[in-house]
């Protein structure tokens, strides 16, 4: 069986999600974006991939028509590279067409990790309910007795990428812990600002609709050149372990939801020692509660 690397490359840039849907119902295991930054990228991209690269090939990556989007799809079925092929004709109306962007089918000599194994499921986790958690839960309770999370903790100089990893570890917790070398507390990354940045990338046309004037065109290519945590991380913000349910509520009340929906936890040294959200917040008041009905239910019991 011969795999092919199918390259399709569009002019309009509303083609890309409907070749990716096409695609994807077609039976395509897997479709990489190349940015449209021109040819010299894309061919650097293949080079490093160590796929064959001929003249001809390198000819095409100078053409006007990399100005586009390079869509990458390595396809080991040749009845699903005949329906991608039929599909993306369709979606484009035709390469013969001007404008009409490009297809090229080339045979890979080896490819592996194409089809991929279904991943192990992942490990059932208990609720985050505090082991040890007060009896009662009320504003004044200190931080220390609900403060039950794994804190995400990323390092000034990582990537946004790698930040991501991290933060995908741990699905209750909304925002990274950013440090410096001496692991204190120098910043926060919400899980929104990690996002915006993958999707960016992703689906640029959602970004660029809202850019009208001159100030969100600076935003934009503010945004497009981010690359380190340090860049779009937010000033620190944090409660001690001494602080209250009150504090930490209060602070994120004020930062508003959309930013944070929760805080680290640190020491009297600002290193990060724990976290804390709206949600753990909710879930350790509904164990006391539930704990508090137990204990009027056995009473109520014993007195009848």
């Amino acid at each position: 069986m011969t795999s092919h690397l199918l390259i399709v490359i569009l002019s309009h840039l509303e083609q890309v999600p409907q070749l990716m849907d096409a695609w994807e119902k077609a039976g395509v295991p897997g479709i990489t974006i190349v940015d449209s930054v021109g040819g010299f990228r894309a061919r650097s991209w293949l080079e490093r991939s160590g796929l064959p690269l001929p003249t001809a090939l390198r000819n095409l990556f100078q053409a006007e028509e990399v100005r586009g989007r390079i869509l990458l799809a390595a396809i080991d079925d040749e009845h699903v590279l005949e329906r991608a092929i039929a599909e993306a004709e369709r979606v484009t109306g035709g390469f013969d067409r001007p404008h009409g962007g490009l297809l090229l089918a080339l045979p890979v000599g080896i490819a592996k990790g194409i089809r991929k194994r279904a991943p192990a499921p992942p490990e059932q986790r208990p609720p985050m309910l505090a082991p040890m958690g007060p009896r009662t839960i009320t504003r004044h309770t200190p931080i220390s007795e609900v403060a039950r999370l794994t804190p995400v903790i990323v390092h000034e100089e990582d990537t946004l990428d790698e930040a991501a990893r991290a933060m995908i570890q741990h699905p209750d917790v909304h925002c990274a812990c950013v440090v410096n070398d001496e692991n204190q507390l120098v910043g926060v990354l919400p899980l929104s600002t990690v996002a915006e940045d993958v999707f960016l990338h992703i689906i640029p046309e959602e970004f660029l609709s809202h850019v009208t004037n001159w100030n969100s065109v600076a935003d934009f290519a503010q945004r497009s050149r981010v690359r380190r945590v340090r860049e779009a991380m937010l000033p620190p913000v944090w409660v001690k372990l001494d602080d209250t349910v009150e504090d930490a509520f209060r602070k994120i009340h004020e930062l508003g939801v959309r930013e944070l929906q929760g805080l680290p936890v640190v020491d009297d040294n600002y290193r990060v020692v724990g976290y804390v959200n709206l949600l753990g917040l909710l879930r350790v008041w509904l164990s006391a509660q539930e704990e508090q009905e137990a204990r009027d239910q056995k009473r109520q019991e014993r007195t009848e």
